[in-house]
């Protein structure tokens, strides 16, 4: 009888060190939403973004997003940090600026002074890091805010720049034989470690890829490719590649001259997604130097979305469009409400943007629409630059 109670004794000590020893390792925060299990987000404002990655950047991930100079990336991540940022306060994202596109003017002009860090607002929580350019400094930022427990988004903009201190103390500027392919095996030497520091953590890692433009098929595209050779892509739990669309004029419509453009239209599609499906696109609107401008989804989808009458059997959607240019609301507050012009639907959604947003979420929610073969092709395959 005594020993019976020494083993069972010696067993319930060695469950608690085992319940100890996995608790660093289990799942962690994840909840079961409609009898599925979801991974916990941080929402990033942008709302056919969050659509397309399944709700936002998840915690404990690496999350990519790549395309041609120029497309939008830079603008599109910064604007999602600027909303993080003031929906998280308690938390901090640091901005590794290594290329130089990420600015205090542009974070100011889209309108997130208030929370980015500067002399004059030592309490921001957006850290704008400027500097910061080698695999051992980046790894060692991760392994400090890990133990902090103090960060919500890390990102580095972009993973094509990023050196290796053990070449720059060997004064290697890429010249020699053994520089060839190094920036792949530096990746290769650290990813393991990166993503053992940022699983079960409450970071999220944002890796920028600019696109490599090779001569193939006798002219130069645009491939999916980016520094790292396989590591990097292999970090990443959502992978995205965008492409652009088109050119936003004044009025807010599709113009073809880039000189006349306020804006533009890109399409981003996911080429991987270990949380939801994978091979979904969205187009997203970008305003030269304010962002992302939410109205079009909201606009798409109050078109889409509407009610039967129940006299007529008729489908009236929340949004008519005609093409006389006049169209009409049959929202609750804003029922037979008449606007003119693709602009003005624009202005009154942001005007309401508050009780759509609700009458959304009470209606159905944005989703991001499956990618054709053709559209995968051109967003993830390549595209000429001669057709830019």
């Amino acid at each position: 009888m005594a020993e019976d109670k020494k083993e069972q004794k010696k067993v319930k000590e060695l469950e608690k060190k085992m319940d100890s020893f996995l608790s660093d390792y289990l799942l962690k925060g994840s909840k079961n939403v409609d009898g599925k299990i979801q991974t916990p987000r941080y929402e990033t404002g942008i709302l056919l973004l969050d659509a397309l990655t399944g709700g936002g950047f998840p915690k404990g991930h690496f999350v990519s997003i790549g395309a041609e100079p120029g497309v939008g990336k830079t603008t599109v991540i910064v604007d999602a940090c600027g909303h993080i940022a003031r929906g998280c306060p308690e938390r901090d994202i640091y901005y590794i600026d290594i290329e130089g596109g990420a600015t205090p003017e542009l974070i100011s002009s889209m309108g997130y002074l208030d929370v980015l860090n500067t002399e004059d607002n030592p309490t921001g929580n957006f850290y704008l890091i400027k500097g910061m350019q080698t695999i051992q400094e980046i790894a060692k930022l991760l392994k400090m805010a890990k133990e902090l427990d103090n960060t919500s988004i890390i990102v580095i903009d972009s993973d094509t720049m990023v050196a290796d201190q053990i070449a720059l103390d060997k004064d290697d500027l890429g010249t020699s034989n053994e520089a060839i392919g190094a920036n792949a095996r530096m990746w290769s030497k650290n990813a393991n470690t990166m993503l053992a520091t940022v699983r079960n953590s409450e970071m999220c890692v944002v890796l920028v890829h600019q696109a490599r433009t090779k001569f193939k098929g006798g002219g130069f595209v645009t491939t999916v490719e980016s520094a790292g050779g396989n590591a990097a892509k292999h970090l990443s739990s959502v992978d995205m590649w965008g492409s652009r669309a088109g050119w936003i004029g004044p009025d807010g419509d599709l113009i073809n001259k880039r000189a006349e453009a306020v804006g533009c239209l890109i399409n981003l599609t996911t080429t991987k997604n270990r949380l939801t499906t994978p091979f979904k696109r969205v187009q997203i609107p970008i305003y030269f130097g304010k962002g992302v401008d939410n109205s079009w989804a909201y606009g798409g989808w109050l078109q889409s979305h509407g009610e039967t009458d129940p006299v007529t059997g008729e489908f009236i959607p929340y949004l008519e469009v005609k093409g006389g240019g006049y169209n009409t609301f049959y929202l609750p507050f804003a029922y037979g409400e008449k606007v003119r012009g693709s602009q003005a639907v624009r202005d009154f959604i942001k005007e309401n943007e508050e009780a759509i947003t609700e009458f959304i979420k009470n209606h159905g929610s944005l989703e991001a629409e499956a990618a054709s073969e053709d559209e995968i092709i051109e967003d993830i395959v390549g595209v000429k630059l001669s057709e830019e």
